[in-house]
């Protein structure tokens, strides 16, 4: 993505930043930390007392904990092994402070925007962090962020059945973070998505309701959809580019031919009263069998119209049955089970009304059903939700109530088959029940009680090191060689910062008055820096410098030093854009010298 994008003149990104947080007294605890303690055996949520310190009972295994707190970065220990009867100390667990990015969002006419999700991503690794805009149009994110580049995105498809005025999904690159110091200021500017609306009604009228109605652009690309309310009522106002779209509306038990309508949208505006009127489909019913009388499950029954309508498709269930109830208009079908040598029946149908008992026998055996049922309780005799069942090859899992239902494929002409049953779940010892005899189209009841695992207790404190120590201001400066030269001539700029440090210092730039960008990067040795750049075209060229600081030292803005650049031939003409915003990196450098990579993006125009 080019420089130009990321630093577009529209987008005012001001970014500021804070002291440290104070100091406080060293290994002071956390309190209301959030332990998690993931593994096979288990996952555990423990949280720590004003003390800072958690205390659980785990079952023995090996684990993860993850510790999240508000304000701190996240924390993370692998392969922790827990014994049974035995306490494992994970000792202190010392937490750093999160870097703190706040700012607001606003609309093109600089208005307040509010209730949308907004996300916090590293750009090297897209770990994100989600959070909400408030009413009053700011956001803030102070937990999990390390030192490292982020981006910001508001993207309103995440919230499709809101309104929120309709704007266009936008992203801020470059957003520096340094741990335990706030990055402010930051502007996330929206503008007007193009919006449709209307209402979905059946042909008499009536309002169909909660059904999806979505938005193609170019007939390909799905950028939103909105759910129509009880009234019928949809309103698709965000994510919609310019274009030419495609609005599918996809309700089932009515037809398609008027439900996929093309319109054109234009961002900022609003197509109103693009309406649909469904026709109630047609029904058809029956059932499939194989040439042994035994039911054909998962078998897809092909609709083939003798008009123009839409072909169509449905797929028998584990009893053999089907039932298609959309996109069935008045007319003649043929109907056919997907399956060689399958029969076909040619039927018509109307509008409304089923057409029941449409069966198939195929020419063959194949494959069938048996089913295993039961229940799944812990030892006191609570019911065990999503407990994992394995019957022979098959598997599948209990409900909320303990309740499983798995059907288990038997092979052409198989009229017994012993399979072994098994339910596990984590915390609990696996239980399985052998030798269970299953014959086609039975149900056969296998009930488990499982044992929880035996325990170990887990142990450890949360707390927050910071040096007591605050980071020192410094001053970074910046020198030119030259304040006047003609086009194609180098200049060097050369600076110092008041400490002996090491690190990587930014020279931002700001052609002919306009905004700043960062131009390209020095390396500071020893506290001081080099850089040699040729100026190329006409124009007035103000360069700052700017260092990030370390964990020393705070960081250091610059003054400004201005270069006149003229031409021989005449007034100057503006310089390229496409040249001129190429952010180029420069590496280099002392051997040994330590590289802290974190650039703060500060666009402000200086004069």
């Amino acid at each position: 993505m080019s420089q130009k994008n990321l630093f577009s003149a529209s987008v005012l990104v001001a970014l500021m930043l804070v002291a440290s947080l104070p100091s406080i007294n060293a290994l002071a605890p956390i309190p209301s930390a959030t332990v998690r303690v993931t593994g096979a055996n288990g996952n555990v949520y423990l949280s720590t007392g004003a003390d800072g310190r958690f205390n659980g009972a785990i079952p023995a295994g090996n684990y993860t904990v993850d510790v999240i707190v508000s304000g701190y970065v996240f924390g993370k220990l692998e392969n922790v092994v827990v014994t049974a009867g035995n306490t494992t100390d994970l000792g202190d667990i010392p937490l750093g402070r999160s870097g703190k990015v706040t700012g607001t969002a606003v609309g093109p006419h600089g208005e307040t925007i509010n209730d949308l999700q907004i996300k916090i991503c590293d750009q090297s690794t897209n770990a994100s962090i989600s959070g909400t805009i408030l009413q009053n149009g700011t956001f803030q994110f102070n937990t999990g962020l390390k030192n490292g580049t982020y981006f910001l995105e508001i993207n309103p498809q995440w919230d499709v059945r809101k309104v929120n005025g309709g704007y266009l999904a936008k992203r801020i690159y470059d957003i520096h973070v340094v741990e335990g110091e706030t990055t402010s200021g930051v502007v996330v500017p929206l503008d007007y998505s193009a919006r449709v609306s209307g209402h979905v009604r059946a042909t008499n009228g009536s309002p169909i309701s909660m059904i999806y109605v979505y938005a193609f652009l170019n007939d390909t690309y799905l950028l939103n959809y909105a759910i129509t309310d009880s009234d019928g009522f949809y309103n698709i106002s965000n994510c919609l580019t310019n274009g030419s779209y495609k609005i599918l509306v996809s309700a089932g038990g009515y037809g398609a031919d008027e439900s996929y309508r093309g319109v054109d949208l234009v961002t900022g505006e609003e197509v109103k009263d693009f309406d649909f009127s469904l026709v109630p489909s047609a029904i058809v019913s029956g059932t499939v069998t194989y040439s042994n009388g035994y039911p054909a499950p998962g078998i897809m029954i092909y609709f083939t119209p003798l008009n123009n309508h839409t072909a169509c498709v449905a797929y028998t269930d584990h009893y053999g049955r089907y039932r298609l109830a959309t996109y069935l208009y008045n007319g003649s079908y043929v109907v056919q089970p997907s399956y060689p040598s399958a029969p076909s029946q040619t039927i018509t149908v109307v509008e409304g009304k089923e057409t029941k008992n449409v069966d198939f026998i195929l020419p063959s055996n194949g494959n069938t059903y048996a089913f295993v049922a039961g229940l799944v309780n812990d030892s006191l005799g609570n019911s065990l939700a999503y407990t994992a069942i394995q019957a022979g090859a098959n598997s599948g899992s209990s409900d909320t109530n303990g309740y499983f239902f798995v059907p288990v494929t038997l092979p052409p002409d198989t009229m017994t088959l012993e399979v072994n049953v098994s339910a596990s779940k984590i915390g609990f010892a696996t239980a399985t029940v052998g030798g269970i005899t299953l014959t086609p189209n039975s149900t056969t009841t296998v009930n488990f009680t499982l044992n929880a695992l035996p325990k170990g207790n887990l142990q450890g404190r949360i707390i927050d090191p910071l040096a007591q120590t605050p980071k020192q201001a410094v001053q970074i400066s910046i020198q030119s060689s030259a304040s006047n030269v003609t086009a194609g001539s180098n200049i060097t700029l050369t600076g110092s910062l008041s400490a002996n440090a090491n690190g990587t210092v930014t020279i931002f730039r700001s052609v002919n008055g306009s905004n700043y960008i960062a131009f390209s990067n020095a390396t500071l040795v020893a506290g001081t820096y080099s850089l040699t750049a040729s100026l190329s075209q006409p124009g007035t060229y103000s360069f700052y410098a700017y260092w990030p600081g370390s964990s020393d030292y705070l960081a250091s803005n610059s003054t400004t030093v201005t270069i006149t650049c003229t031409s021989a031939q005449g007034p100057p003409p503006p310089p390229s854009e496409t040249s001129d915003n190429t952010l180029f990196l420069l590496a280099g450098g002392a051997a040994g010298a330590a590289v802290i990579v974190g650039l703060l993006l500060l666009l402000r125009k200086r004069s």
